[in-house]
């Protein structure tokens, strides 16, 4: 999984990004990547390195439709929902 988070408010930072399934934790995003195109569209360069990755390994998850998303924990410990979360059918390959 790949995107960008960015906090809104001069005060506050993204600490970190998880991903959830069917709202358990279930990986924690590498973050500081470069995002130059998000930094210049939203006129932010404290955003430049905004971008975001997650490798999710999907071998112990049990058949059956989920829902998968990540969320961003600012500094004050809030956490935010990030566009993009939708639901997964994962079928048993065994």
């Amino acid at each position: 999984m790949v995107g960008w988070a960015g906090a809104e408010r001069s005060e506050t930072r993204i600490e970190g990004i998880e991903i959830l399934l069917d709202g358990v934790e279930i990986a924690k995003a590498a973050e500081g990547i470069e995002r130059s195109d998000v930094a210049d569209r939203f006129g932010k360069p404290e955003w430049s390195k905004s971008g975001w990755e997650a490798v999710v390994a999907m071998d112990e998850i049990l058949p059956g439709e989920h829902r998968i998303e990540a969320v961003a924990r600012d500094s004050t410990g809030a956490m935010y929902p990030l566009s993009g979360g939708r639901s997964i059918l994962v079928l048993d390959s065994r």
